[in-house]
């Protein structure tokens, strides 16, 4: 259906007034859609990377927070082991009283289980620390430092070679509220690895990091205490629980991201330290399981141990959220290795991709707008170009048309438009067409008629028809006029035929009588030659008879080859004659050919000028077989002429021979009767000879009446070629 609509200039027209309105129109929307998409892709994708990124900051700003927390603790660890230093020595310093014993029930703070232990007494100068148990009670140094400032301080008592550390003087408190004394570490912890504390303290120097106090986590710092002899005989402790870092907790546990976002705190081991649901605290969450059944607590603390220090490790998973609602959630974690803390700031995806949401909803309504635009200027141009194209195709079908009936042969009607334009320009060009076309025609109706008298004129060089009419007009008045000479030659050429033919016929009729003459005169020597041989005795005078005869005989002869001689001439000038009329029928064809051209090349203006072309042609033909047959005929009398003239040759030699013989009859009387016998077959031979060349002059006769007759019919044609001819009128007439 579509290409129909192509074949016309309208479909056309509104073809190209929609490419030219939609295809800007679609780019431009297209465009303009592309560049929103774009934006609003990439403002997603910027909203995703800011949001993103501020997880990055708070999980970074919780770190630098902490690292900066733990810097203070470090120092205050450091004050405590100062202060606890320092306050020994004012007391007098530690000491060990081999002979004072005491017993201790000591307790493995990690595995609980306990042992009995006979220990010497530890002093601080002259004190010995004791075995306060109550909280309420003071106890020696410890409660001092305490008092100073803060945090938790222990004194240790080496319980064996192994470097067991026992509690024997602490302000650590148990969940119970007692004080944590009779608890150790064991030099080697639960899963068989040294303790570190313990492996330092014993190899001399002083621990600082994160340690299992009783049941809690600290930071702490543990210095050994040496007897004189260097040997690690205990340890001076100071620390603070990472649990009463109560300003690090409030912080992380108030930060917001979003609507949905919050902050919580795992250890390596998978378990909640804090978060702002307070039912998970102190949980282990290590085998919790995202809603596709994956372990996402165990990936996030692996990421994050794994992730270089300085960086963040990012991690998605879907969860349900309260509503049951699967939700991707996103999480940036950092690993602070000095606490054990993986510190998380957690989000809904979809709380960051709100802005690209609401630019991709802007975006699409930008789309709907457009795109009703482009439809409304498609609906406008198709309006426009409707009525634009009304105006110019109307004028083209009338010049259609025009151009239809022009091509119908139909010259009377004009488009006659008034216009500047282009169309006005097409409609002036088909009616000057029409117009030349029209005088064209006229010309061509008045040759039709015989009237060569009219002058085309070609509209400009370039003007086919025209000019080849005017080549046709005067092709024409060069054909009538040769035809016109052709037919006066061919009818002045017939009567010269007919005369020759005339002369032909009378030469013939008088060689026929002639050779009659010779007949008898030949019967009549042929008798006088057998009296010779009869009647020898008359020999003499037959003989003198003979020689007369044979003398008439011979000029008879003489006149006979003179009267063929002249047969002879007279058939070269009709054979001549008979090649003017060839070549004139031939003239004659080959203009009437030319003429049947030029009718053809006329068309219907030229039919009546064929049908005299062809008859004229066909005149022709006829006149040249007709001096073809009378050439032939003359050829064979010629033929003939010649044997009848070696034959009166031979007839006037024997003649002479005769007349030899008979002026020696006398002498040779004897040799009469064969002398006659000769002579007689010679006769009768002569006799032969003439009668073929008496029938070869009949032919000829007959001949020179056929030929008068063709030239007498030639004649007659001629008179009508030129009567034909004469209803063309040239400017001569």
């Amino acid at each position: 259906m579509l290409f129909p609509l192509f074949r016309s200039v309208r479909g056309q027209l509104l073809t190209l007034g929609l490419t030219a309105t939609l295809v800007p129109a679609t780019v431009a929307a297209w465009l303009s859609i592309s560049q929103q998409h774009s934006e609003a892709e990439m403002a997603a994708g910027s909203s995703m990377k800011q949001a993103l990124e501020g997880l990055d900051l708070i999980a970074k700003g919780q770190k630098r927070m902490i690292e900066g927390q733990h810097l203070l603790l470090e120092q205050m660890v450091e004050n405590g082991l100062r202060t606890t230093a320092a306050t020994i020595d004012r007391l007098g310093g530690y000491r060990l009283v081999e002979s004072e014993k005491v017993k201790w029930t000591a307790v493995n703070q990690y595995t609980k289980e306990s042992v009995e232990l006979t220990l010497p007494k530890l002093y601080v100068g002259d004190a010995w620390l004791g075995q306060v148990k109550r909280g309420d009670q003071k106890s020696l140094v410890v409660d001092e430092v305490q008092a100073q400032l803060g945090g938790t301080a222990t004194i240790f008592q080496r319980v064996n070679e192994q470097g067991d550390m026992l509690r024997v003087c602490t302000n650590v408190l148990g969940k119970d509220g007692t004080k944590a004394i009779g608890s150790f570490i064991p030099a080697n912890n639960p899963d068989g690895k040294a303790n570190p504390v313990v492996r330092s303290l014993l190899e001399g120097k002083t621990f600082h990091g994160r340690a299992f106090v009783v049941d809690r986590m600290f930071i702490t710092a543990y210095e050994p205490v040496q007897d004189a002899d260097g040997r690690v005989i205990g340890a001076s402790y100071f620390g603070v629980p990472l649990e009463s870092v109560d300003s690090v907790r409030k912080s992380i546990l108030e930060t917001q991201v979003g609507k949905s976002g919050y902050s919580f705190v795992l250890d390596s081991a998978g378990n909640a330290l804090f978060s702002r649901n307070a039912n998970y605290d102190q949980k282990r969450l290590w085998d919790v399981l995202d809603a596709n059944g994956r372990p996402y607590i165990q990936e996030i603390i692996h990421g994050a141990m794994s992730t270089p220090d300085g960086q963040h490790y990012l991690h998605k998973f879907p969860l349900r959220d309260q509503e049951g609602v699967v939700r991707q959630r996103v999480v940036g974690c950092v690993y602070f290795e000095p606490w054990d803390w993986v510190l998380c700031v957690s989000c809904n995806e979809d709380e960051f991709t709100q802005v690209a949401t609401s630019l991709r909803e802007d975006a699409a309504r930008s789309i709907w707008i457009l795109l009703c635009v482009v439809s409304l200027c498609g609906a406008l141009a198709v309006l426009a170009t409707l009525l634009m194209s009304r105006g110019i195709t109307k004028p083209l079908q009338h010049a259609v048309e025009l151009a239809d009936k022009v091509a119908a042969g139909e010259l009377d009607d004009r488009l006659n438009i008034d216009r500047k334009d282009e169309i006005g320009r097409l409609g002036s060009a088909l009616d000057r067409m029409a117009d030349g076309l029209q005088a064209h025609a006229t010309v061509a109706t008045g040759i039709a008629d015989g009237d060569l008298t009219l002058d085309p004129v070609a509209c400009s060089e370039r003007d086919q028809f025209g000019n080849a009419l005017v080549g046709m007009v005067a092709q024409l008045r060069l054909l009538v006029q040769d035809i016109r000479m052709a037919a006066h030659l061919v009818e002045t050429g017939s009567g010269e035929i007919s005369s020759s033919s005339g002369t032909l016929s009378q030469g013939a009729t008088d060689q026929a009588a002639t050779l009659e003459e010779i007949g008898s005169s030949l019967t009549e020597a042929s008798k006088q030659a057998t009296c010779n041989a009869e009647q020898a005795s008359e020999a003499g005078d037959l003989s003198r008879q003979a020689r007369e005869a044979a003398d008439q005989g011979l000029n008879r002869m003489e006149s006979l080859t003179t009267a063929m001689e002249r047969i002879i001439t007279s058939s070269q000038s009709i054979s001549k004659c008979i090649n003017v009329i060839d070549d004139i029928a031939f003239q004659t064809n080959l203009l009437a050919l030319n003429a049947a051209v030029e009718a053809a090349r006329a068309g219907s203006h030229g039919k009546g000028f064929t049908v005299v072309a062809e008859e004229v042609r066909a005149l022709a033909g006829r006149s040249a077989k007709a001096a073809k047959e009378t050439s032939n005929l003359i050829r064979e009398s010629l033929e003939h002429i010649r044997q009848g003239e070696t034959f009166v040759g031979s007839t006037s030699e024997s003649l002479r021979t005769i007349a030899e013989r008979v002026g020696k009859t006398e002498k040779f009387v004897a040799q009469i009767a064969e002398a006659s016998n000769t002579g007689a077959r010679g006769l009768a031979e002569i006799t032969t000879a003439l009668t073929l060349i008496d029938s070869v002059t009949q032919k000829n006769a007959a001949s020179s009446e056929e030929t008068a007759s063709a030239s007498t019919e030639l004649a007659s044609q001629a008179k009508i070629l030129t009567k034909m001819i004469a209803r063309f009128r040239l400017q001569t007439d």
